[in-house]
């Protein structure tokens, strides 16, 4: 009998424990410095990001891309 509800108990755990395993996320958190092409950091504003997937460098197959403008943060500056 010990056995069987070991068994049962197993299971559950088993079953319940890989669906959270299989959630994919649907926000992709980033952070970055935006620089241009002298390496040195832009001025703060607006700009448009752009995200591709590739399949490979080799094909330049894009599987997905969006555009979108993230928001400026605000930047604090101490006073010494």
């Amino acid at each position: 009998m010990k056995r069987i509800l070991f068994f049962i108990l197993a299971l559950v755990l088993v079953l319940f424990s890989t669906g959270s395993l299989a959630e994919i996320p649907r926000i992709v958190n980033y952070q970055g410095l935006l620089l241009g092409a002298d390496e040195a950091p832009v001025p703060e504003g607006n700009y448009k990001i752009t995200f591709r997937i590739r399949v490979s460098i080799q094909t330049q197959r894009i599987l997905h891309h969006s555009y979108h403008i993230p928001p400026t943060p605000r930047v604090h500056k101490q006073n010494r």
